[in-house]
Parts: C-alpha cells; structure tokens; sequence
C-alpha cells in the first residue's frame, strides 16, 4: 500500500515585485515597527485596505480627513490620487448629506456646518 502525501493546495497568489528608494525602504521599515507589524506584506495588506477605504469615500463625495479633538481643527488630507476620482453631483450630495444628518437645507447665503465623523468631513 502506496501512502500519498496530500496535494497542496493551490492559492490564487500573484507574487508582486516593485523598487523602491532606499529612503522609501526606511519608511516602510520604520512604519512596520512603529505599527508594531510583522512584515512589510501586513503593512501593504493595512494600507492597501486604508486607500480602498479612501477612494470609497472619495466616490460618495467625502473628503478625507483628520480630526483633532484636542484643539477642533480639522486637516484635510492631500493625495494627488485621490483628486482624480470623479465625484459626485456637489448638490445632490450636500442635499443627502442634511438629510441624513436630519438637518433642512440651509437658507440662502448661509451655510451649515457640521462636526466631521472621524476621518469623514
């Protein structure tokens, strides 16, 4: 009797290669280490999810942004990439944003504004 070794299993993995300045590399390191990840892959795998995330927001016409709670102020974030998106009617978004928020349109010549969620303005 003949004991065959289970057959792998086949992943659908694409190996992904790309150079990098030695500058960029001591980012990347160091952004793993100040996140406390176990690799540079875990580090791609968190920011490929934060940029998705972003371009969502993006497409329903958000603006991505950070929030200081300790001073209220409000950074909006650039990233050229994400200025190419296209986006939304500028009206008909505000029109949903106040709706959802629970809030009427504002009167002519005033203007409403509102705390951001975090990260969402």
């Amino acid at each position: 009797m003949n004991a065959q070794a289970p057959a792998k299993k086949i992943k659908d993995v694409v190996r992904l290669q790309f150079d990098v300045r030695r500058a960029q590399l001591n980012i990347i390191d160091n952004l793993v280490n100040i996140c406390g990840l176990s690799s540079k892959k875990e580090l791609f795998s968190n920011s490929m999810a934060l940029m998705k995330w972003a371009v969502q927001e993006t497409q329903k016409g958000r603006r991505i942004a950070s929030y200081d709670p300790k001073y209220d102020e409000i950074e909006m974030v650039a990233l050229p990439a994400l200025d190419l998106i296209e986006q939304p009617d500028a009206e008909s978004t505000s029109t949903a944003a106040s709706r959802e928020a629970g809030q009427t349109a504002p009167k002519e010549g005033r203007s409403v504004v509102n705390k951001p969620k975090l990260g969402v303005v």
